[in-house]
């Protein structure tokens, strides 16, 4: 019979046959054709432990006797010490020691003794499977061991399976989805027990149509399939045609609000907007912006207004997503604000508005101007920061920062891959028990993100979880072990992109702290083998004592104050100093990235606090003890009169503010206080 079919697997099976074979290339399936009374089925045995070679011989074990020989009994003959082995109904009985196979109608010789290995029993391949109606020999263009496995008169007899289904549409959206109907039927009354579809010009096959789904393409595709039935018949292939048609972007048509004018601070009314799009597919997300047009430099304001606090004429803009992935282009709305005041910006944004929100600041008041605030109570001290910044762009494989901590520490990185070659790269972090007597390590919070081209996103994502979480995981080192803090892993860190976390931990013995870009396969044994990458001159990497800042602040109700954050600012405010480890230098962090600040806020009356970077573009969070983390601002800011809503200390109340300098962001940044009897005036 004409060969019919090839099934490719690996098999842990034992195989045997005279004149071994070696050196051959795994194959990682096994192929069976299907012939009038037997079938082919070639097995790679490099890969399983129970082949054996005995005297030059290769044998086989009853398992792959029974594992490919269909309806195969075996059974143990106490009386006679041997193992009666029933093929296709016939019984075959041998004894270890013996070189016969005992049949009724006589023997056969296998040349060479039954034997047992591990306690399972082994026949001599090539005469079991001749005695059987098979045959054992070597395949010199796959390289492989290739026999011919007697079938049951069942397999014999049994007829193809019919593959056969429709798709229920001719043609569909892209994204739409595509449904089939199998009609594939077994005429022997078999269970059809394996599906094989493929695209064609795709060589890829798929086990379900719900995985080749995902892989058919705008315009015509014909899909083929065909199906094996339980005894591991596979029938023709079959194929149909179904046409994908291009997704539709959506279209905005309109979006319409109660009025045509509004006064500063009144509420703004959306109806649903209007738009085209496939009727089947959802939006999946807004994009809303507003920017006042008729004064200068006005701020591009991301999310949707609710009041309006500028005379004049805004843009609001909308674009919405479907669920292809698609962006509309922008609808823009122009709504217009009256003279009169209804209530003004502080206002709205300290009692209806939320931490994160953006402000205006229509009136350009200038946040610089504001009086500094004197704290009554500065203290540093807790965390030792190991900061590894430099070289911010990584070219090569080393050691970016090593050091050692002990008690409370603090680990900071932020580097780009900016190598020149192709091979796969790895950021890790590993800690070594440098005692003689066992360590334990605990984290309380850690934060690593990326890889990513936004730097500014990656920065607010750190400190927005290391401000607000608190998730403890210990490690116990032996004496001289040592075990990833981090690793990228499986991650692929692309040339021009960004890793950025932070980790808090402490160890009450001193622990080695390896920070490292390394290559796929490098192992933890091969650090010490890395070169030491020298600083690029612009960034920062050091070790840094005493990096938590506590600062209680008095906030009086006659005027609004400043607290500058990351620069020097009188006797207040210093850059962390402190040393490299691996160059003995001392060295500054500007800007007191990785330091934590506490502010502990109290006030006469209430006040509100607002964020103002004097940076560039910045993304930040902050938190509030025993409470949360908050984005700040919830978009991004841009400018000196730019500013973000961080919350509101109530008359008489104290609360602790937490923020940390965003990696990626710049310094400063001035905490501002504003008494709620000014909050009309600015």
């Amino acid at each position: 019979m004409k060969l019919r079919k090839r099934l490719i697997a690996t098999m842990a099976c034992v195989i045997a046959m005279n004149n071994p074979i070696f050196g051959f290339e795994p194959i990682n399936t096994v192929q069976t054709h299907t012939y009038e009374t037997t079938k082919e089925v070639i097995i790679d045995i490099k890969n399983t432990t129970s082949v054996k070679n005995f005297n030059d011989t290769y044998y086989i074990s009853t398992d792959f006797i029974k594992s490919y020989i269909r309806d195969v009994r075996l059974k143990w003959d106490s009386i006679n010490k041997q193992t009666i082995i029933t093929v296709n109904q016939k019984d075959y009985s041998v004894k270890v020691g013996a070189k016969e196979l005992i049949t009724e109608e006589g023997s056969y010789d296998l040349g060479n003794p039954v034997v047992t290995y591990k306690d399972r029993t082994f026949v001599p391949a090539k005469a079991f499977m001749q005695a059987v109606g098979g045959d054992v020999k070597y395949d010199t263009v796959q390289k492989a061991l290739q026999f011919n496995v007697p079938l049951t008169q069942e397999e014999i007899l049994n007829q193809a399976p019919i593959a056969d289904f429709d798709f229920i549409q001719e043609s569909y959206i892209d994204g739409q989805e595509v449904k089939v109907i199998d009609k594939s039927i077994d005429l022997d009354g078999h269970n059809i027990t394996n599906w094989q579809w493929q695209i064609s010009g795709d060589r890829a096959s798929y086990s379900s149509f719900a995985e080749l789904r995902a892989h058919l393409e705008v315009g015509e595709n014909v899909v083929a399939l065909r199906v094996k039935d339980s005894l591991g018949k596979w029938s023709e292939w079959t194929n149909k045609k179904v046409v994908i048609e291009p997704n539709q972007i959506p279209l905005i048509k309109a979006v319409e609000v109660d009025k045509k004018t509004y006064q500063q601070g009144e509420p703004i009314t959306f109806k649903d907007y209007e738009y085209e799009n496939e009727a089947w597919e959802k939006i999946t997300e807004e994009k809303w912006t507003y920017q006042c047009i008729s004064q200068d430099n006005m701020p591009l304001i991301e999310g949707k207004p609710y009041k309006l606090f500028a005379e004049g004429t805004y843009h609001v803009t909308l674009q919405i997503k479907d669920e292809k992935g698609q962006w509309s282009l922008p609808y823009v709305k122009e709504i217009e604000v009256g003279k009169e005041v209804l209530q003004s910006e502080l206002t709205y944004r300290f009692t209806e508005g939320r931490i994160g929100d953006i402000l205006e600041n229509y009136k350009n008041f200038n946040f610089q101007e504001f009086e500094a605030i004197i704290p009554t109570r500065v203290t540093y001290t807790g965390a030792t920061l190991m900061m590894s910044n430099s070289p911010e762009s990584v070219q090569t494989k080393g050691i970016l920062y090593e050091d050692t901590i002990q008690g409370e520490g603090r680990i900071l990185y932020h580097h780009k891959n900016a190598s020149t070659d192709k091979s796969k790269k790895r950021f890790v972090i590993v800690m070594e028990n440098v005692n003689e007597v066992p360590i334990k390590v605990v984290t309380m919070n850690a934060s690593h993100k990326g890889p990513s081209t936004d730097v500014l996103y990656l920065g607010q994502q750190v400190a927005y979880d290391i401000l607000g979480q608190n998730h403890e995981k210990h490690y116990n080192l032996a004496p001289g072990e040592k075990r990833y803090l981090f690793d990228t892993g499986n991650k692929n860190w692309y040339q021009g992109q960004t890793i950025s976390g932070m980790i808090d931990l402490y160890s009450q013995s001193p622990v080695k702290i390896t920070i490292a870009m390394v290559g796929d396969q490098t192992e933890i044994k091969h650090l010490e083998n890395l070169v030491y990458l020298p600083r690029d001159g612009v960034h920062t990497r050091g070790t840094f004592p005493n990096a938590d800042r506590y600062y209680t602040v008095d906030v009086p109700k006659d005027k609004p104050y400043k607290l500058m954050l990351g620069l020097p600012s009188g006797d207040i405010e210093q850059p962390i100093e402190g040393y490299d480890a691996l160059t003995g230098q001392s060295t500054v962090n500007k800007g007191n990235y990785g330091v934590k600040y506490h502010i502990r806020t109290t006030a006469e009356v209430n006040t509100g606090l607002l964020l103002n970077p004097r940076g560039n573009i910045f993304k930040g969070a902050i938190g509030w003890a025993n409470n949360r983390s908050y984005y700040a601002p919830s978009g991004h800011l841009n400018g000196a009169k730019s500013a973000a809503n961080i919350g509101v200390v109530k008359e008489g109340e104290t609360k602790e503010l937490l923020y940390m300098l965003p990696n990626g962001s710049a310094a400063p940044v001035l905490i501002c206080f504003i008494p709620e009897n000014l909050w009309n005036y600015y």
